[in-house]
């Protein structure tokens, strides 16, 4: 039986989407000379000024602690996209007026196929700082190759349900940051995922179902520095996946409503070994991409509005 749908409240979901996805952040406290790590991008006061930029522009920044990596994400009311500049906040004077731009990546955002189709875009709050040697000359700082992100997210309201995923898109700094530098996509993977869907649609079916009128379909992912960090020019990831089904005999991509009788252990959330999975991501320079050292599942039941 065809199911069908319902628009929902998703303030629990949207909730639980934005604590799903974490990182290590031990890697940060084992930090050496010439180790990668993770640090945080923190939010900071959004700029005075966006220069030739249009008057309804918005802008979201956020910054390492020592403020010499700043992303921003500099939206427009006028246009659908986004353009991500990245800076060194220690430049900015007190006027907010000058600062160093390093690079800028502009996107084009899909405004979704329908009336309950929403699409976002942040920045993601972690960057990855890689020592690539010492100062070039004595008294300049060392310099660093880095990977900043963004997180797309895509959210559909139906009958009966509704979904919201979200992908990580991540960019190294292409070139030399302190002459002209560019920002290349260099990792695009799912990053969590939180899908319900109507299952009852008669008295026999809640019964059937133990009162159990939804399947929900929950996706999780994280980001970890690999322990031999073995790459000459980008550390080498660990991608880890967690996928959740609940009732756990459900599954999206089957019919769920067929009439027959769940039992107590069959309405209990069920991981999918299938789709909760551990990969190695390592940079292929001829590819300018990190690559998966085999490849995953289709897990597009979880993480597929």
């Amino acid at each position: 039986m065809k199911q069908s749908h319902h628009i929902p409240h998703f303030a629990l979901a949207c909730a639980a989407i934005c604590a799903a996805a974490s990182i290590d952040h031990a890697n940060a406290k084992d930090r050496g000379a010439a180790n990668p790590y993770f640090e945080d991008l923190s939010e900071q006061p959004a700029s005075k000024s966006v220069g030739d930029a249009d008057v309804n522009a918005k802008s979201v920044i956020r910054c390492t602690a020592d403020k010499r990596w700043c992303a921003e994400l500099l939206t427009n009311a006028d246009t659908i996209g986004f353009t991500m500049n990245l800076f060194d906040g220690r430049s900015r004077d007190d006027a907010d007026s000058i600062r160093k731009n390093i690079a800028s990546y502009t996107v084009s955002e899909d405004s979704g196929d329908s009336a309950y189709d929403r699409s976002s875009t942040e920045i993601w709050p972690q960057i990855i700082r890689q020592p690539v040697g010492d100062p070039v000359d004595e008294g300049t700082e060392p310099r660093e190759t880095i990977i900043i992100g963004l997180l797309s997210g895509q959210s559909s309201m139906y009958s009966g349900g509704g979904a919201q995923v979200t992908t990580l898109n991540l960019y190294r700094v292409n070139g030399d940051p302190f002459t002209n530098a560019g920002l290349e996509n260099v990792l695009n993977v799912p990053w969590n995922g939180s899908i319900m869907i109507r299952a009852c649609f008669s008295e026999e079916d809640l019964t059937l179902r133990k009162g159990v009128c939804h399947d929900l379909y929950d996706f999780t992912a994280e980001l970890t520095l690999a322990k031999s960090h073995n790459s000459p020019l980008l550390p080498q990831l660990i991608y880890q996946t967690k996928a959740v089904a609940t009732p756990g005999t459900s599954r999206r991509s089957n019919d769920n409503s067929t009439g027959v009788q769940l039992t107590d252990k069959d309405i209990l959330p069920q991981t999918d070994l299938r789709c909760s999975y551990r990969r190695l991501l390592t940079y292929n320079p001829t590819t300018q991409r990190y690559e998966f050292d085999r490849p995953g599942p289709d897990c597009s039941d979880y993480t597929m509005p």
